[in-house]
């Protein structure tokens, strides 16, 4: 999974749009290397989610996911609620056909939704069963912060004029957990055991904290601590 993992940042800080972003990720996103289906939601100031873009359903099986509040409870509202990542196995999917129809996941066996920042959702659908796949929830952390990464640069983009961009500075919590051991002087294997997750994810976040703070390493960040 790390490659997939990789093959992902190095799409993402290419910046592309929204849409090549999706369409890629379906090809070569799923942990057990098919295809799958995404949904692109948005937030508005009302707390309504609306899917405003989906790729990888098929012609024959388009998706128009019916917008809701989100405090209803439904799968995608609670994941909004609660800013965390949401994995369902097609046990679950009973659940969630009540609310949006059969046909929809009749042919998907798993689905896992994501939380950006309270303010966009992107659910992923796979034909086979990927919620038990060791170190999943790891996996899905990691496209999380790359999705945040990807979010904070099309945001700046669209706020900067000509060429005077300045380079982003939000960082999720855990990120900015990670910042302050970085400064500290921990290495990725010592963080992963002070914070409970797995060195691969540490990896990987500590990618998306030097590229939103645009810096080449942590040698930069300790020299700056230490000013």
């Amino acid at each position: 999974m790390y490659n997939r993992i990789q093959k992902t940042f190095d799409l993402i800080i290419q910046g592309p749009l929204r849409i090549q972003l999706i369409t890629q990720l379906s090809a070569f996103l799923c942990p057990e290397g098919l295809p799958c289906g995404i949904t692109f939601s948005n937030l508005n100031e009302a707390g309504i989610l609306t899917c405003v873009l989906t790729f990888g359903f098929g012609d024959d099986n388009p998706v128009n996911l019916p917008s809701f509040n989100i405090k209803e409870q439904r799968p995608g509202g609670i994941a909004m609620q609660t800013g965390e990542i949401t994995i369902l196995g097609k046990s679950q999917f009973s659940y969630i056909e009540k609310f949006y129809g059969k046909e929809y996941f009749e042919n998907w066996n798993s689905a896992v939704l994501i939380p950006i920042f309270n303010k966009s959702l992107y659910g992923f659908a796979f034909k086979g069963s990927i919620e038990k796949l060791p170190n999943i929830v790891d996996y899905f952390n990691c496209i999380k912060s790359m999705l945040e990464y990807y979010e904070i640069q099309t945001s700046s983009n669209k706020n900067a004029t000509g060429s005077n961009r300045e380079t982003p500075r939000n960082l999720t919590a855990r990120q900015q957990e990670i910042l302050a051991l970085i400064r500290d002087g921990k290495t990725n294997f010592q963080i992963s055991e002070l914070l409970g997750f797995s060195e691969s994810l540490i990896r990987q976040e500590t990618i998306v904290i030097y590229r939103v703070l645009g810096i080449t390493g942590r040698k930069e960040i300790v020299d700056n601590s230490t000013d």
